[in-house]
């Protein structure tokens, strides 16, 4: 809503005219009655000009007011679109971490299957099985009883003792060690096979 120039101009041209109009009332009156007549009518087209000008006033008022309410719009309505872009940004690296996640986990679980799918550990126990003892190589150790372990992918000697104890095998990491001359406990790799000596 804009204020018409137009409008206003002419509702003060309108004003003069309505005092000069009552100034020649007032200078043409010859009687009392008629100088009492033009009083009154002063009086009321004092009272129009007054709420003339008070409502120019006020559509002034309302067309700064209408400004205001114009730039906090456009403000609300950029601020508006910024979030939308915020927002529509950070559904997208949702999305594409979420599916990072998936990813990484379909790889997890594919591991697993392929770790729990592996054959179990080779385990020759000579007195229920009826097969040979494994032997060591070493002529201190050849002809100790004992057991033949194939060491798998992820093994070390601290799985190792603990999976033969489920089996109800009771060694440890220096017995292991020591029945196989190992130097460095760590250094052990997949298909090797070690020498469990039986207790």
């Amino acid at each position: 809503m804009r204020l018409n120039v137009n409008i206003v101009i002419m509702y003060r041209f309108y004003l003069l005219l309505l005092m000069y109009m009552t100034n020649l009332v007032a200078m043409q009156a010859q009687t009392a009655a008629q100088r009492e007549e033009a009083k009154l009518r002063e009086e009321q087209l004092l009272r129009q000009t007054e709420e003339i000008a008070n409502l120019i006033t006020r559509l002034e008022r309302a067309e700064q007011r209408m400004s205001k309410l114009e730039a906090e719009i456009a403000q609300l309505r950029n601020a508006s679109l910024a979030t939308e872009r915020r927002i529509t940004a950070l559904d997208a690296k949702i999305s594409k971490d979420r599916d990072a996640i998936l990813d990484e986990v379909a790889q997890i679980v594919a591991q697993s299957q392929k770790t729990t799918s592996a054959p179990p550990p080779t385990i020759k126990n000579p007195t229920p099985g009826g097969a040979r003892p494994a032997q060591q190589q070493t002529s201190t150790t050849a002809q100790e009883a004992g057991y033949e372990y194939v060491v798998r992918r992820g093994d070390t000697l601290s799985k190792i003792v603990r999976t033969l104890a489920a089996q109800g095998i009771k060694t440890s990491v220096q017995e292991i060690s020591a029945a196989n001359n190992l130097s460095d406990p760590t250094m052990i790799r997949v298909g090797q096979k070690l020498f469990i000596p039986k207790r």
